[in-house]
């Protein structure tokens, strides 16, 4: 185990160092934000073009679309963009056009549009479909206006579109929001216009979809909107998802928790649901309840009536259920496929092993068992293979989608650092393997954790623990929940177990600092894991933890808790 101390170590003002050390100098500011900016939507480049344009369909009563696009920011863009029209007027004719496929994004084509559309809007997508402007336009005569956030790639000079994009708008200076404050900050300026009040009752979409799309929130701007919108879950759809999910959230609606318990379970939804599911999917985002489901639970012999959030999220548990289990039958044979390969990265072949849908979520957790960075490939055509790559959590590798697109065997890696998707020629694929692993040759996989503290065990106190308790909503992409390196912790049968229902939990109990540490999950072949397992008489051991801080409630007390990441034993004692 390794880690590398970050900022100042001073743990007399817990918040303020991790929050200097993600790069916020102003922390009272972050930490009081509550109300999102309403006046920053004339920075954008085309706004006044995008609002006349619409106002000029909206006044001649034009049926207006709205393409969703397949991921969580482009389902919570579509909805607030028709819900925002819906508020100016109920009656008003607005056509929500679902992608058939459900790993298509942008005007790809795969959509019908009515003869009678005048005006499509794509939010969170479409800046660098040039082609299809241009046919949208001229061969069919609708205007189209794109709300994104996406790197430009393409010469747009000659689109006949309106693109609205905070990525190509110089005055416009968040540069880390998604789609959905794109399309937040159009109905802004649309809500100045009309004299109405409306975008306040969207905040819960624009901050959902931020935290879902990975938008970092060290932005003021973005940071704000998700406070505001999660404090007020007005969308039944989410609050039903959020219902279902208040076990694992624990009653909190944060960053975190929607990060790891909302957006997964609609991801899932999308990935593996039928087209005309993910038509229900966004009808239930736009509360349509024109429509009752029958469902008879098992066991039972008559039907029990669901409302469409109900029926959806049940849809999506289902869903979840399915993809998890599909990962965990796979991972064996993709992991033993990844040992093979030799080198600092793995290539992998899983076509006919996996469903395409899931080479995403399950290539990040190859990557985390092989300890390397990792490409999962399926053969598209007899020419072309396609996939993802990811790299683990505290790789050294920090942009692996970077070296991957400056390899001359492959044709594309777009996407974030450490997870996008890739293509390579299949002529290509071995050149493409040695080199990529000649490139890494002289680097060290070994995790390499960044820890904001550094401190012995004894040293640990209460108000450490408090304060990172009261303000656990703060963490999120880019504003990581801090890690403490804490050393000289001093173990023993007496004090250190192996529990659980599956003997895979680690419990150490620290009487002298009064804190309890657990790490779960053990695979049984870790360090730790083995010396507490093989300790039956009096040794005893100095170990240091990677781990994070926080209070744990069991029988109405409060514990002092150490989640441990990592561990490495420093020294045996023989008693």
């Amino acid at each position: 185990m390794k880690y590398k101390l970050i900022g100042s170590n001073d743990t007399n003002n817990i918040i303020k160092t991790v929050l200097n050390n993600r790069g916020i100098e102003d922390w009272k500011g972050y930490i009081s934000l509550s109300k999102a900016p309403r006046d920053t939507y004339d920075n954008l480049d085309n706004i006044a073009k995008a609002v006349f344009a619409f106002d000029m369909h909206y006044v001649q009563k034009n049926p207006i679309a709205i393409l969703v696009d397949n991921d969580v920011d482009g389902i919570c863009s579509s909805t607030l963009m028709y819900k925002f029209i819906k508020a100016l007027d109920p009656d008003y004719d607005v056509r929500m056009y679902v992608h058939q496929k459900n790993k298509s994004h942008g005007l790809d084509g795969d959509f019908d549009i009515d003869s009678d559309i005048k005006l499509l809007i794509v939010p969170d997508a479409g800046s660098n479909d040039i082609e299809e402007h241009k046919r949208l336009y001229y061969e069919l005569g609708i205007d189209c206006l794109c709300l994104d956030h996406h790197q430009v790639t393409v010469d747009t000079s000659n689109s006949p579109a309106i693109i609205v994009n905070n990525q190509t708008s110089d005055r416009y200076e968040n540069k880390g929001c998604c789609g959905a404050s794109v399309t937040l900050e159009f109905c802004r300026a649309l809500e100045e216009l009309y004299w109405e009040d409306i975008c306040d009752n969207l905040l819960d979409l624009a901050a959902v979809a931020n935290v879902c799309d990975i938008m970092p929130i060290t932005e003021f701007e973005t940071r704000a909107i998700i406070n505001e919108g999660l404090s007020n879950i007005n969308n039944k759809m989410l609050q039903e998802i959020i219902k279902a999910q208040d076990f694992s959230m624990k009653g909190i609606v944060s960053p975190h928790t929607v990060g790891f318990y909302v957006g997964p379970l609609i991801n899932a939804f999308i990935r593996m649901a039928t087209f005309e599911e993910r038509q229900l999917l966004i009808r239930a985002f736009c509360e349509d309840e024109s429509e009752t489901f029958s469902y008879t639970k098992r066991g039972e012999s008559f039907p029990t009536e669901e409302n469409i959030y109900e029926h959806v999220v049940r849809l999506m548990k289902s869903y979840k259920g399915k993809q998890d289990r599909q990962r965990q039958n796979t991972l064996p044979t993709l992991i033993k496929k990844g040992k093979e390969c030799e080198g600092n990265v793995a290539l992998i072949d899983a076509t006919g092993i996996l469903d395409t849908s899931l080479t995403g979520v399950v290539a990040i957790k190859v990557s985390e068992s092989l300890n390397k960075p990792t490409l999962l490939l399926q053969k598209r055509n007899d020419k072309t293979y396609g996939g993802s790559g990811r790299v683990f959590d505290n790789c050294s590798v920090e942009d692996f989608r970077a070296i991957v697109d400056e390899c001359p065997y492959t044709t594309l890696a777009q996407g974030h650092p450490g997870a996008f998707g890739v293509e390579i020629p299949a002529e290509n694929i071995e050149l493409a393997r040695d080199w990529l692993n000649n490139k890494l040759a002289d680097v060290d996989m070994d995790k390499v954790y960044d820890v904001d503290f550094e401190i012995d065990a004894e040293n640990l106190i209460i108000p450490m623990f408090q304060a990172l308790d009261q303000n656990k909503t703060l963490w999120g992409h880019n504003v990581n929940e801090p890690l403490f390196a804490i050393k000289n912790l001093r173990i023993s049968s007496a004090n250190a177990r192996i529990c659980g229902k599956s003997q895979n939990t680690i419990q150490i109990y620290d009487d002298i600092a009064d804190v309890k540490y657990v790490m779960f999950f053990c695979s049984g072949k870790e360090e730790l894991y083995q010396w507490i397992d093989n300790n039956w008489g009096d040794d005893e051991a100095i170990i240091t933890v990677v781990g994070t801080l926080g209070l744990s409630s069991f029988g109405g007390k409060l514990d002092q808790q150490v989640i441990i990441k990592d561990a490495k034993i420093e020294k045996t004692i023989q008693n």
